[in-house]
């Protein structure tokens, strides 16, 4: 635990410090975003010296280094709130639609993968093959425009943006979902084919236990490690790459509030938002580490 920590912690610096150099070299001015377009030179100057954007790039990564430790991840240069009470603002959204969208899409396809993993070649598993195929080539914006033209506007089913109550959320998490649901069907699928012809579950057949008692309990947990795998990365990657999906529906969440950042140029809510992002991914991978150990005993003492 303690190592897996510490390489978490090693991940977070690496992807502050490549944030903030990134940022700090691109060819814009977010002094002059700040102050307009039409603003004076000496409204201009002002901003930058307030955002110390005027000292050396060295210092000002040492400040902000510094601020982290001390729990200050700036201000917002928008409206002077704590980048930390705008960030955390966001986060039950976004941590709200990439769960249910990993709970709708693992769900699904762990259950179809089961299935076509005990007819290999009928229907259902050519069916799974095509839609798995399906739900990893389509892109999210594209397949969250079509739900919102037949769900939305032609049926009026779902509301189409915003959180226009509870109903709102179904759209964008069925759209994550997909994705989920190709690569958990794709890998459940291969790994229950070849756990039904090791020797225990021949075993367990031979003993009289019945077909679905020796999938489900036997074959299911014994590939349970490589499908926890999967679906910590791509919980991991639902709560970063959710901004596309969350702009599509303007669903408030961190991924809008990282995109309305970069637009207006506000180096510390898009430095925190992208902080922010980043421990969630290490936080997610640490507890499906955690995870192993329950359910394979032999990893815990290893």
């Amino acid at each position: 635990m303690a190592r897996r920590a510490l390489y978490g912690l090693m991940t977070l610096v690496l992807v502050v410090s490549t944030v903030f150099l990134i940022i700090r070299v691109l060819p814009s001015d977010p002094a002059r975003t700040l102050a307009g377009e039409n603003a004076p030179p000496e409204r201009v100057a002002q901003i930058r010296e307030e955002l110390r954007l005027d000292e050396p790039i060295l210092t000002q990564y040492l400040d902000y280094l510094g601020g982290l430790l001390r729990g200050d991840i700036g201000r917002s240069a928008l409206n002077g709130r704590p980048v930390a009470e705008v960030v955390g603002e966001r986060i039950p959204d976004t941590l709200m639609l990439a769960l249910l969208a990993v709970v709708i899409g693992a769900a699904a396809g762990g259950f179809l993968g089961v299935r076509a993993a005990r007819l290999p070649g009928r229907w259902v598993d050519r069916a799974l093959s095509v839609a798995t195929g399906a739900g990893v080539a389509i892109p999210a914006f594209w397949l969250g425009l079509l739900l919102i033209k037949f769900l939305a506007v032609d049926h009026q089913v779902f509301p189409a943006s915003g959180q226009q109550g509870p109903l709102a959320i179904v759209l964008p998490a069925l759209t994550l979902a997909v994705y989920v649901f190709a690569v958990v069907g794709k890998i459940v699928r291969s790994a229950m084919i070849e756990v039904l012809h090791e020797d225990f579950v021949r075993t367990a057949l031979a003993k009289g236990c019945s077909p679905s008692r020796a999938v489900w309990r036997h074959g299911a947990r014994n590939c349970s490690l490589s499908v926890l795998t999967v679906i910590g990365l791509q919980l991991g990657a639902l709560l970063g790459g959710s901004v596309i999906v969350e702009a599509t529906f303007s669903w408030p969440g961190l991924g809008s509030l990282v995109t309305d950042a970069i637009t207006n140029q506000d180096l510390a809510v898009v430095q925190g938002g992208v902080l922010c992002f980043a421990f969630l991914f290490v936080l997610v991978n640490l507890l499906v580490d955690v995870t192993y150990g329950l359910l394979d005993p032999r990893i815990e003492h290893s």
